[in-house]
């Protein structure tokens, strides 16, 4: 031990000798081990934590998927199927979708939350934070309301208030008792849902087959797998199958491990990424391995004099390691500085609707295990060594595959102009249990009427609209129709998106009509069903038909009532920029009832629409003062964040890319550093004799440039097979793209040309006698 206290001792002596070559090595491992710690914390926290499951690895969710392949739920009948029939399983829970309206903490608040069977939480083993979770005595029919918070809801509404159990809460107009507070890492089955509630089935749910609308949890008994599992549930759909064909006919049960739908299609990307930024730090690591090679060139004399008065050569490596471990440590120390601000960057860059796509990234930190982690980076970049120009060539090619592919996602149109639009979401008025469907739909239609005339007074408005859920919004709702003329059976049978809107709708959002008609004021409850379809469901349903006057039926039995269509929408992109429209049918409010029960506003102005914000608020307070609103935002900030994840890993390979090329060319500026002063009596003497600076420049810059060559010839070998990992983040844009393959390495090259260009000119500005002197 003492040996090593004098070795970093006479380490750190040494350094301060070359402190300026000792803070460049420091920056540099700083930064390198910095983005990687920073990362690695994202990692940690999206794919590695718990998600507070007990034995997680026994979670299954399982869903649906129709005969052509579409997901669908469950329905309730068998859910009960399930429970009672499958023998794979311990326990079965069946959950679905519900927005609660808040009232009482603030002003009200929508918030997405599930209804859950008894077995639920069961299955998932979870404990709450405070409180406790539901019992069966919650579910009884004359039970009092109870739900349960989420960690975040708990905080933002509630102030992390520890008496909150027990207390009464207003939801939908009901008084519900706090029961409970999940832990922070708690998220089922989405970020997006905040609170959870029983669900009381009825007896209507309970007969209802044609309602593959839930999601199932299950817990696999011990020593059975998923595959075995898999079988069971394909061998009891064909048994629901032949039992009721009517509504069965094609499903079929699916499964899959309880995180999969949460970071499924995150974990390629994060860890593409992860060894992206593990690039750098190699990068890193091998620039202050070439400083530390010339570095100990230069003390080739005072290692020869140590060897002769008889240090052994053991000690003399050893002692060496130490000085690169004490710089390794100096550089583990700056990079977690450096990781600190390389988190809250990072987490900035994603937008609202992608925080909600990263499960816990809220919660991604410099905890025990990334520091470890850390750790274990700052001794391995004391050894590590390898060829900088070469992962760089890589980072180029994957930050330039990235960039060219969001530049493609850019220049795709939503199917609607954002510009000069505010969107804000409301949930319904009317809670669940108001009146029969009736009276429901008549309160529904006098609010819209009003809120609708409403905001069309908004100074500076020139349209205003509603439609129960915004494009590239997170819920969609879709439902079967049958067309007219096709043979009753659940093989004719079409799933499709469905919204039900305002006749403003198309006008405020910008999007046209390309045959037929829109909605008028006329179309109400009173007159025969109207309905208009986009452009993919007319070419899909009446490819060589005009698709006007034709009709369909949400009927299952195919005898109506009957809905015509009477317009052509253009296609709009529901989900994403990347994603190809769907068929789509959309319906006035005033003919169907809003389904789900939140809905959101649009109005197109002529001033800026994040000015307009609170006279929008104004203006939906004015028709009911209780009315909860929530996400107001520009469309265009819409569209931006459903591109938010592509343009997160486009900025972090940029910004690699970039550390990589600026990392590089100071490795090779250092380097030709060192070799130009150790040439410098050679260069002087060739001056001396007549050679022309210009010769002397081009025959340094030609040995980097040529270095760099092979480095680049084999970083696109690596990079060839490497961003085929890219392929499923890329958008139009090939793994290979050519542009992207020659484009890398001409900037490696101009980079180096331009680190090489700065020694060798300052070489052939020495005065030839005066080097000769000072060598000699």
């Amino acid at each position: 031990m003492l040996k090593i206290l004098h070795d970093v001792r006479f380490a750190v002596r040494a350094w301060r000798r070359s402190w300026g070559l000792a803070a460049v090595a420091i920056l540099t491992l700083g930064l390198g081990i910095g983005a990687t710690t920073a990362l690695f914390s994202v990692v940690h926290a999206v794919l590695l934590r718990s998600f507070g499951y007990a034995r997680s690895e026994e979670l299954m969710l399982i869903g649906g998927a129709n005969r052509q392949g579409q997901q669908t739920g469950v329905s309730a009948p068998d859910f009960r199927a399930i429970q009672q029939r499958a023998h794979s399983f311990q326990q079965v829970g069946a959950s679905r979708v519900q927005a609660f309206t808040l009232h009482g903490v603030r002003e009200p608040v929508n918030v997405y939350g599930q209804l859950v069977t008894s077995e639920c939480f069961g299955v998932l083993g979870a404990r709450p934070l405070i409180g406790r979770v539901f019992a069966e005595t919650d579910f009884a029919a004359d039970a009092r309301p109870v739900a349960l918070l989420s960690f975040k809801l708990w905080r933002r509404d509630f102030a992390s208030d520890p008496q909150v159990i027990g207390r009464k809460v207003l939801i939908d107009g009901v008084d519900y008792s706090v029961i409970g507070v999940m832990p922070a890492e708690f998220q089922y089955p989405h970020p997006a849902f905040l609170m959870w509630a029983p669900w009381r089935m009825t007896a209507a749910e309970l007969a209802n087959r044609r309602a593959h609308a839930y999601r199932l949890i299950a817990r696999l008994r011990p020593g059975v797998t998923q595959a075995a599992a898999a079988s069971e549930l394909t061998s009891l759909s064909t048994a629901l199958e032949r039992e009721s064909p009517d509504t069965n006919a094609g499903w079929r049960a699916t499964l899959e491990p309880v995180a999969e739908p949460l970071i499924g299609r995150l974990r390629p990307a994060l860890f593409t990424m992860l060894g992206a930024v593990g690039f750098v730090l190699l990068i890193a690591c091998l620039n202050v391995a070439n400083l530390l090679m010339a570095r100990g060139l230069a003390r080739a004399r005072e290692l020869a004099i140590r060897t002769a008065l008889g240090a052994r050569r053991a000690r003399l490596a050893t002692q060496l390691l130490v000085e690169g471990l004490v710089i390794a440590a100096s550089g583990g120390i700056v990079g977690m500085l450096f990781a600190h601000g390389f988190l809250r960057l990072l987490i900035a860059l994603l937008p609202v609707r992608s925080v909600a796509a990263f499960p816990r990234i809220d919660q991604a930190s410099l905890n025990g295990p990334v520091v470890a982690a850390a750790v274990l980076m700052t001794v391995a970049s004391g050894v590590l060594f390898g060829l900088e120009s070469a992962l760089s060539v890589v980072l180029l090619v994957g930050a330039g595959l990235m960039l060219r592919s969001f530049a493609r996602i850019a220049e795709v149109s939503p199917g609607f102009h954002a510009e000069h639009v505010l969107a804000a979401e409301i949930p319904s008025p009317w809670p669940a249990n108001f009146g029969d469907a009736r009276e429901r739909t008549a309160a529904k239609t006098r609010y819209f009427d009003q809120l609708m005339q409403t905001l069309g007074r908004i100074p500076g408005v020139s349209a205003a609209g509603l439609i129960t859920g915004l494009p590239m919004g997170t819920v969609a709702t879709q439902t079967l129709i049958r067309p007219e003329g096709r043979d009753a059976g659940p093989s004719v049978d079409l799933r499709v998106g469905y919204s039900s809107i305002s006749a403003g709708y198309f006008h405020a959002m910008g999007i046209g009509i390309t045959k037929g008609r829109s909605f008028e004021a006329s179309d109400t409850a009173e007159k025969p069903l109207v309905a208009i379809v986009n452009e993919a469901m007319a070419r899909h349903l009446w490819p060589n038909d005009d698709p006007i006057g034709k009709r369909f039926t949400f009927n299952p039995n195919g005898s109506g009532p009957w809905a015509s269509v009477i317009g052509v929408a253009g296609n709009v992109r529901n989900f994403s920029l990347t994603a190809e429209p769907e068929s789509q049918l959309y319906m006035s409010y005033k003919q169907s009832l809003l389904a789900p029960q939140n809905a959101a506003v649009v109005i197109r102005t002529l001033l800026d629409p994040a000015s307009q914000a609170v006279a929008l608020r104004a203006a939906i307070h004015q028709v009911d003062p209780g009315q909860p609103v929530s996400g107001v935002r520009p469309m265009t900030q819409v569209v931006a964040d459903s591109v938010g994840q592509p343009r997160l890993y486009t900025v972090l390979l940029g910004i690699f890319g970039a550390l990589a090329l600026g990392l590089a060319a100071a490795g090779i500026f250092s380097v030709l550093s060192w070799i130009v002063n150790q040439k410098m009596h050679e260069i002087a003497i060739r001056m001396a004799l007549g050679a022309a600076p210009r010769r002397v420049v081009s025959s340094v810059m030609r040995r980097a440039l040529v270095e760099t060559l092979v480095g680049c010839a084999a970083g696109l070998g690596g990079a060839a097979a490497l961003t085929g990992i890219l392929r499923t983040q890329l958008y139009h844009v090939g793994e290979t793209d050519p542009i992207t393959f020659v484009g890398a390495p001409l900037v490696l090259l101009a980079a180096a040309a331009g680190a090489a260009y700065l020694p060798a000119r300052r070489a052939t500005r020495v005065n030839p006698a005066c080097a000769l002197n000072r060598v000699g």
